[in-house]
C-alpha cells in the first residue's frame, strides 16, 4: 500500500497528462479536440492533486474536477429520468432504479472505470473520502456532456447497462 501511495503522489507533466487522458477516453470512443484538452485534463484532476500541481508551479495550471462533478451529477440524474422512469408507474419501482445514482454504487463503477486514469495525490483517493470515485465518475459524464450530450448518454447507456 505504501508504494501504492507514492504513486499517486508523482505529479505528471502536461504532456503526460493529454497522453494518459487521451488513453482513457478513447477506451470510449471519445475523442477529444484540441480546444477542450484543459477540460479533459481537468475531468480527471483530482483537488489535492491539482492543489499540489498548482502550488509547486506557484500558478493556477490546473483546476480539479469538482465544477464538472456537479454538472455530471444533473445529468445523471436527468439520465435516469429520462431512461428509466418514463415507464416506472409505482414509487417503489422508481425509489429502486434511483439506487444507481446512489455515491457507493456510483464509487464502485467510478473506481472500476477511473482507478489507474485518475490525477490523483494521497488524499484524494483515501479511504476518509468514500465518495471520491463517484465524484470522479461524475466528473467525467459532465467534462462528455459538455462536449456531447447525446455522446454523454450512450457512455452512460454502456456504463449502466440500459
Amino acid at each position: 500500500m505504501h508504494g501504492e501511495q507514492e504513486n499517486m503522489s508523482k505529479l505528471l507533466n502536461i504532456s503526460d497528462m493529454k497522453q494518459k487522458t487521451n488513453e482513457f477516453y478513447l477506451k470510449y470512443d471519445i475523442k477529444i479536440n484540441k480546444g477542450k484538452m484543459n477540460l479533459a485534463i481537468q475531468s480527471l484532476t483530482m483537488a489535492q492533486y491539482a492543489k499540489e500541481y498548482n502550488d509547486i508551479h506557484n500558478k493556477s495550471i490546473i483546476y480539479d474536477n469538482g465544477g464538472l462533478a456537479t454538472v455530471g451529477d444533473a445529468i445523471c440524474e436527468a439520465y435516469v429520468m429520462l431512461k428509466k422512469f418514463q415507464y416506472k408507474a409505482n414509487e417503489k419501482e422508481m425509489t429502486e432504479e434511483k439506487k444507481i445514482l446512489k455515491n457507493d454504487y456510483l464509487n464502485s463503477i467510478g473506481k472500476k472505470l477511473l482507478k489507474d486514469y485518475l490525477f490523483a495525490s494521497n488524499n484524494d483517493l483515501n479511504d476518509e473520502n468514500k465518495k471520491s470515485y463517484a465524484t470522479a465518475f461524475e466528473a467525467v459524464v459532465g467534462f462528455v456532456a459538455c462536449i456531447d450530450m447525446n455522446k454523454a448518454f450512450e457512455f452512460l447507456d454502456c456504463v449502466f447497462g440500459l
